[in-house]
């Protein structure tokens, strides 16, 4: 008479009898139990996210899950630390395919020359290039200066400077005179 208990086990694969109770080589009297162990084909996937890459890619290379790496421009994470998995952790079966998506830097710009020209031309071109903006009067002094320019507001400068690669995404301070 055998019990049969699965167990989870990446490194056999389904049905693949791993051990017994008692052991083999045992001797016990005719008709007692043996217990079975099975694998169960199914194995525990962990939460990937905030590992690197290559942890993320061994860890399912070991659970014998097939992996497909996608990746996303991102100044959030390190480079390629795990930012996402396509499955929730828990049981899956050998076999399953696990995306994960992997930081990357994102891509630099170059911030272009500003100056001289108007707040809200200097505004659509850096929000074109995907940089975030924000004004700074840069006038004569004024006991209050206006936080926001007007039409006739012309840049000054720009913060990095013109020629000045940085991240996509990045701020620029745009500096400006009424």
């Amino acid at each position: 008479m055998a019990n049969v208990v699965a167990e989870d086990d990446p490194k056999y694969p389904a049905d693949f009898v791993t051990k017994t109770a008692p052991a083999a080589g045992e001797t016990i009297p005719a008709g007692s139990a043996v217990t079975l162990y099975k694998t169960s084909g199914n194995v525990v996937l962990p939460n990937l996210v905030g590992m690197t890459k290559v942890v993320a890619l061994k860890t399912l290379s070991d659970l014998k899950l097939i992996s497909t790496v996608e990746t996303t421009p991102t100044s959030a994470h390190p480079v390629d630390e795990v930012v996402t998995q396509n499955r929730s952790p828990g049981i899956v079966p050998q076999g399953t395919s696990v995306t994960i998506t992997v930081a990357t830097a994102p891509p630099m710009v170059t911030v272009p020359p500003e100056a001289t020209k108007s707040t809200d031309a200097a505004k659509t071109e850096l929000e074109n290039l995907k940089f975030k903006v924000t004004f700074t009067y840069d006038g004569p002094a004024s006991p209050s200066p206006s936080p926001t320019p007007s039409k006739a507001s012309v840049v000054t400068k720009t913060d990095p400077i013109a020629g000045t690669s940085v991240p996509e995404g990045s701020t620029v301070i745009v500096y400006y005179s009424p």
